[in-house]
């Protein structure tokens, strides 16, 4: 721009000062204006026309420039504008952020807090869990003792009632049966079956040689523990002479014999606890069940005192024999 302008000064100059020659001579032979000076003066002035040009030319590229630069200072100030937008966006953005991070320690501080109540509650829980342990051992023991304080009883009451059999056999003048009669059965026993009626005396118990064996109740039938009772009778005297014959040939002692039924309910198995006197804990006893005309030895699950609890199929007569072992006979 600055080699245009000077251009333009030169051209303006030297048509300034030939003009000045040509008015400062006068005109007369050698100093008149000749072709030559002419032909330099229209040079000088197309070459001033030439720079007035590239003047004009150089001032709509510098008004050009001058546009782009407000435009450029324009988007400059957009995207500063953009910028501080964004700077605020950004910061809104870190205190959503800063907010939802305390938000987290809260509800993790809330979760650490859970955990100790939960890890407290899981304790209290345990310790619950033995006090119930505890407590259900000691039931079971309480049980045990009114178990065996009935069965205290129960040997009482038999031991009673053989001495008022006694005395009324004495009174009455019949022999007295050696050896001592146990009480009543409990109400608790094993499980009970269909329904037969029973073989022999029909009085509801069994009594031989000291020994009674008493109705049963709360049976086990299929597998279930039910209110059924299982009724008892003495059968007939040739059946407890087989019964005793059976007993010879094991080589041990017919404790009793004893007919059962339980009208109006049926069974597929029963498990029966039947009270039979003079049972010791640990005693060898085979029971028997006379099929037809053969003893057939029966399933026993459990001696104890005065207690057999034997496995059946069927109503009909079982035999209560201590054996010097426990053997399957015919």
């Amino acid at each position: 721009m600055k080699r245009i302008l000077a251009i333009v000064l030169t051209s303006v100059m030297l048509v300034s000062s030939s003009l000045a020659v040509c008015a400062a001579e006068p005109s007369t032979g050698s100093n008149s204006i000749t072709a030559d000076d002419i032909q330099k003066l229209v040079d000088a002035i197309n070459a001033l026309q030439k720079s007035n040009e590239s003047l004009q030319q150089a001032n709509q590229n510098l008004q050009q420039s001058n546009q782009n630069l407000q435009d450029s200072n324009r988007n400059l100030m957009d995207s500063n504008s953009n910028l501080q937008q964004s700077s605020r966006d950004l910061q809104q953005s870190n205190s959503n952020l800063q907010q939802s991070n305390a938000s987290l320690q809260q509800s993790n501080a809330d979760l650490q807090q859970s955990n100790k109540d939960l890890k407290q509650s899981n304790a209290d829980l345990q310790q619950s869990n033995r006090d119930l342990q505890t407590s259900n051992q000691n039931l079971m023991n309480s049980n045990q003792q009114l178990v065996n304080s009935n069965d205290a009883l129960i040997s009482s009451n038999a031991a009673l009632q053989s001495s008022v059999d006694r005395l009324t056999n004495a009174i009455n003048g019949r022999p007295i049966p050696p050896g001592p009669a146990p009480a009543p059965v409990p109400s608790g026993g094993g499980s009970g079956g269909g329904g037969g009626s029973s073989a022999g005396k029909a009085d509801n118990a069994s009594n031989y040689n000291g020994s009674v064996i008493y109705p049963v109740k709360k049976i086990e039938i299929n597998g279930v523990k039910s209110n059924a009772t299982f009724m008892v009778a003495t059968p007939d005297g040739g059946t407890v002479t087989s019964a005793r014959e059976l007993a010879a040939r094991l080589g041990g002692s017919l404790i009793n014999t004893v007919t059962t039924s339980s009208p109006g309910v049926t069974f597929a198995t029963a498990k029966v606890n039947f009270f039979v006197g003079g049972v010791v804990d640990h005693d060898n006893i085979a029971v028997y069940q006379l099929v037809g005309k053969t003893w057939t030895q029966l399933p026993v699950s459990e001696i104890r005192k005065d207690h057999v609890i034997v496995n059946m199929t069927q109503h009909g007569t079982l035999a209560f024999i201590r054996v010097p072992a426990l053997a399957t006979t015919g």
